[in-house]
């Protein structure tokens, strides 16, 4: 593929013993980490804009740590919470 045509890029990890969806779970948990090195972002589109990536909603409900987030308005948790695809109580 050449390098122009790539738009996106998604990074998708499976742990050793993992066979397909609807498969049984894991036995444990397994531990890994993944190094991307020597990247570079250039041009137009290089810097993601705020609400430029909206995750679509699910099931999903959050609890803010608002003593990690005092410098954030109550608007702007919200904000962010909505477009990561949350829904329903924020704790």
């Amino acid at each position: 593929v050449w390098a122009g045509d790539v738009d996106r890029m998604f990074v998708s990890l499976v742990p050793p013993g993992f066979v397909e969806r609807g498969s049984a779970a894991l036995p444990a948990p397994v531990e890994s980490w993944v190094e991307l090195s020597a990247l570079r972002c250039e041009g137009a589109g290089a810097v993601i804009a705020i609400g430029d990536v909206v995750v679509p909603e699910h099931g999903l409900q959050i609890a803010s740590g608002y003593d990690d987030s005092y410098n954030l308005t109550p608007e702007r948790l919200l904000r962010n919470a909505l477009l990561l695809g949350y829904r329903g109580s924020i704790v």
